[in-house]
């Protein structure tokens, strides 16, 4: 039901956290701004039973992805956190591998392809999947600051 929060997802166990990086992500505006660096740890264990293939091992990864530091993108990342806390942002394919769910992910800071910046339509898509996972609005959510290296806050 939309506008129900709470669902859980089938991500594996993991530790995701973010940090702030002074390249900024290839066309950002203003310059300068830097990134945003967000990094996924995951387990490896042994498949679950809503996992493709129960009792299955599956081995661990790791993730980073970027967004740059912007109003914009502090509320989409608030947005990722609880994706990530209710285990909607990974799942586990049918070849017994850790793979990204429906939420885009951009993976480089650079220029090329789906994975790079410069890309205005990301945050569009990006807020479509986490809307249709029924994740709450950044201003729902309670949320916590990066702090920029000039002391902005956001």
């Amino acid at each position: 039901q939309p506008g129900v929060y709470g669902a859980y997802g089938r991500s594996p166990t993991g530790i995701m956290t973010t940090s702030y990086f002074a390249s900024d992500c290839a066309g950002s505006y203003p310059q300068g701004i830097g990134s945003i660096m967000i990094t996924y740890a995951l387990e490896g264990g042994t498949q679950r039973s809503y996992h493709p293939h129960p009792g299955v091992p599956y081995s661990g990864t790791s993730r980073v992805a970027y967004l740059p530091c912007t109003k914009e993108a502090q509320d989409l990342l608030q947005r990722l956190k609880y994706a990530f806390q209710y285990g909607l942002t990974f799942g586990i394919s049918g070849n017994d591998k850790i793979v990204w769910s429906s939420i885009p992910h951009k993976t480089k800071r650079s220029m090329g392809g789906q994975q790079g910046w410069p890309d205005p339509d990301y945050f569009k898509r990006c807020h479509n999947a986490l809307d249709d996972l029924w994740v709450p609005l950044a201003e729902d959510l309670t949320s916590r600051t990066i702090t920029h290296p000039d002391g902005l806050l956001w």
